[in-house]
């Protein structure tokens, strides 16, 4: 029998102990925060609601502003009723009140997204293990710790531990320290030079533009929802049910990125709508009303739609790549639709539409167009 050290015996002692402590901070009933420090490799989240781990049935759960600062982006998508955490070609999807979630494969996970007054958690070791991140909880004095250790951080967790002591008992004295309001002084009126202002530019914010884009492919439509995003924007994207069936992944991206989603119909046939319904769901669980088709088609599209109570958007063909002057006359509502693989000019379009101060929203079901005179 292989003889083991006093020393070993209690390196492991000292572990399970460790592991113990660890687990007790999350044994509490469901829906409890726990009061505790929550840092992203080597960096101290504040110590406030939004940024402190939560037990949901003595699990460990941490707050949508701890993942963002790891790196991931989030998005709601009112469509499905999701929120998406995306970094790179990984997108993890939860059902806000469905429960469960899945990713950008169609794999199916039974982990949920929770909430306490508003914030929203997630399961703290899955999220973190799927982006290839680590998740640690952590004893320690004054209070303990749940940290996030991406690729990029730099101390093993017991070495940051003893290197932040000092740091760490400073930020626990202020967070326990009451706040006291400062007296402010008035600071006597200064008699300044008159400057002339220069006129600012126009700027068109009762102008509302919609950005519709066709013929996707997952390259093409991920760099189409790039642009978009960068701009705090989010667009409408048409699938045949061909495109559909050959990228199903990529309809559940562009919905879970918060994207509109409709169907582009070749010809006026309800059986053609019917089909891409169908698979649409299937692909992702949406439903979608919205119905575009070429402009040789319009006519025959449209009053089928009309007959089965759909949503059709006639033929507005702004190519992207082409010269498009945005609308100036007050009160306008216009969409602006273009090919996926035409894109050139897209960015220039949205960086036109901040310089100008547009109104950029997402078409839906409900959207109203101006009407064409």
């Amino acid at each position: 029998m292989r003889h083991i050290s006093r020393k070993t015996i209690l390196r492991l002692a000292a572990g399970l102990f460790a592991v113990a402590v660890a687990l007790s901070l999350f044994a509490t009933a469901r829906a409890t925060q726990v009061e505790c420090f929550t840092i992203v490799d080597e960096y101290i989240m504040p110590l406030r609601a939004e940024t402190m781990p939560a037990s949901f049935a003595s699990k460990l759960y941490l707050p949508e502003d701890v993942f963002l600062r790891a790196g991931l982006t989030a998005v709601y998508n009112p469509n499905n009723d999701t929120i998406a955490f995306s970094m790179g070609r990984k997108h993890l999807y939860f059902y806000v009140r469905a429960g469960g979630a899945f990713d950008e494969s169609g794999n199916v996970y039974e982990f949920n997204v929770e909430r306490i007054s508003g914030i929203y958690f997630f399961p703290a070791t899955f999220t973190s293990e799927y982006f290839g991140f680590r998740c640690a909880a952590i004893p320690a004095t004054p209070m303990h710790i749940v940290r996030i250790v991406t690729p990029n951080a730099k101390f093993t967790d017991a070495a940051y531990v003893s290197y932040h002591s000092a740091e760490l008992l400073a930020r626990y004295t202020e967070y326990k320290t009451p706040k006291t309001s400062p007296t402010v002084t008035p600071t006597p009126p200064v008699n300044s030079p008159t400057v002339e202002t220069p006129t600012p530019p126009p700027t068109y914010e009762n102008v509302t533009l919609w950005f519709s884009l066709h013929s996707p492919s997952p390259d093409s439509a991920r760099l189409a929802m790039g642009a978009l995003e960068l701009y705090g924007a989010r667009g409408c994207f048409w699938f045949t049910a061909d495109e559909v069936r050959a990228y199903p992944a990529l309809v559940r991206e562009v919905a879970g990125r918060g994207h509109s989603v409709g169907i582009w119909l070749e010809s006026g046939a309800y059986d053609e709508y019917a089909d891409a319904s169908a698979l649409l769901f299937e692909a992702a669980r949406i439903k979608t009303p919205l119905v575009a088709s070429p402009a040789d088609v319009t006519d025959t599209v449209a009053a089928m739609c009309a007959e089965y109570g759909l949503v059709y958007r006639s033929a507005r063909d702004a190519d992207f790549d082409g010269a498009v002057t945005l609308p100036t006359t007050a009160s306008a509502r216009v969409e602006l639709r273009g090919s996926c693989e035409h894109i050139g000019g897209l960015s220039a379009i949205l960086a036109e539409t901040v310089a100008g101060r547009y109104n950029v929203g997402q078409l839906r079901e409900t959207t109203e167009l101006q009407t064409e005179g």
